[in-house]
């Protein structure tokens, strides 16, 4: 299933970003983030998929998914919390422009 690359949400570093999700399609969706920090519940990733794909999914694993699956049905709202902070790569990065020198990554 192809996803949606918009909007883009941007941030700078320190910065929590609240997204309200409020799903009105008639199946289930979630949002999945990338280049930012956030827990299990604020992942997103297989929250909105279809029970019938999911008959190969470990016991535990599918247990997991139910619990969380019918906040992103239809008519349902969720604020995901995701926090802006630097990979180490980009602090190393960052590092050497405040320094004058270059960095190799």
């Amino acid at each position: 299933m192809a996803g949606y690359f918009r909007p883009i949400i941007r941030g700078v570093e320190g910065d929590t970003l609240k997204v309200v999700f409020y799903n009105k399609a008639d199946k289930p969706y979630s949002v999945h983030p990338h280049g930012v920090h956030y827990d299990k519940d604020n992942e997103g990733a297989g929250m909105g998929m279809d029970p019938n794909m999911a008959t190969a999914m470990p016991p535990r694993l599918m247990d997991c998914w139910k619990a969380r699956a019918p906040r992103f049905n239809r008519e349902k709202k969720y604020t995901y919390t995701w926090s802006v902070t630097l990979t180490p790569r980009q602090k190393k990065a960052r590092a050497a422009q405040r320094s004058g020198g270059i960095t190799r990554m």
